[in-house]
């Protein structure tokens, strides 16, 4: 790393306030999403974020690099990532559309436990006794919510496609040893994942009204935000210290879902909810120890 690139110190107070800002943040991204999927199509949807956040994560990348705005090593790597998070919000979008906020974002939360396996297959890391009561209590969790005994909705089951997704993209950011400037990072990756998705978007092209417009504008601002102070608050924070507040996204996902669309979730969500949080917090403490 360049030396004028320097990090913040270590400031656990100001680590959880920006990352429990940031997780209060999310679910207005995705709310607005659910919003206007009722008109425009997930797959749309999905572009329209990327296209939002670029507008306004490039100009600040230019500024800072001029030119030099995308990682110039590891590329493989990094559109790996991409095709991973790209694949996890379509998920996410596809499962939005049908499906209460607060329980797609709850089902998304077994991320950590499939990077977790996926870390023990692929990254041939150490599967722990408590490694396992953890995925056995993350799955748990996540079956208490899905409840496969009844028939499955397809919102449901993209939802857990996301956290698939997403646990696949948290290995392969794992793997990369390399650090990359996160400027340049998220550039790349709204970039990429704009010129990914723009067959998706022509296939389902709609003219959006000039309220919709803003709602997408709005919808990368927030986006852009959020990501930007996850990035310094775990700069400023241990991984240990802030996982429990990541769980906040759940709480706004909930409230955001009963004021907006009326979603009142049962006591099998919470259940559930609650179990995968334990399953989460349990990998994290024992990742954190470990190294």
């Amino acid at each position: 790393m360049s030396g004028n690139h320097s990090l913040p110190k270590q400031n656990a107070p100001r680590g959880i306030f920006l990352l429990s800002l940031a997780m209060l943040l999310i679910p207005v991204v995705d709310t607005i999403a659910k919003y206007l999927s009722a008109e425009l199509s997930p797959l749309y949807l999905s572009w329209a974020r990327y296209f939002a956040a670029s507008l306004f994560i490039v100009p600040i990348a230019m500024r800072k690099f001029g030119r030099n705005i995308f990682p110039r090593r590891n590329i493989k790597s990094h559109f790996t990532r991409t095709f991973f998070i790209i694949s996890a919000m379509l998920c996410f979008f596809i499962s939005i559309s049908t499906t209460p906020l607060a329980t797609t974002v709850a089902v998304t939360m077994i991320a950590p436990i499939v990077a977790t396996v996926f870390a023990v297959i692929v990254l041939k890391e150490k599967l722990t006794w408590v490694k396992t009561i953890a995925l056995i209590l993350g799955l748990s969790g996540a079956l208490i919510i899905i409840n496969p005994r009844v028939e499955m909705e397809n919102g449901v089951i993209f939802a857990a496609l996301a956290g698939l997704f997403y646990g696949l993209y948290m290995v392969t950011t794992r793997m990369t040893a390399q650090a990359s400037d996160p400027i340049k990072t998220l550039c790349f990756q709204c970039v990429v994942g704009m010129v990914f998705l723009i067959p998706f978007a022509v296939l389902n092209w709609s003219m959006p009204t000039t309220d919709q417009l803003l709602l997408l504008l709005f919808m990368g601002i927030v986006s852009i935000t959020a990501h930007g102070m996850t990035i310094l608050a775990f700069q400023y924070a241990q991984a240990s210290v802030l996982s429990p507040f990541i769980y906040l996204e759940i709480v706004s996902a909930a409230i955001l879902g009963y004021f907006v669309f009326a979603d009142v979730p049962g006591i099998a969500f919470w259940i559930g909810t609650t179990i995968i949080v334990i399953a989460g917090l349990l990998i994290s403490f024992t990742r954190e120890k470990s190294t």
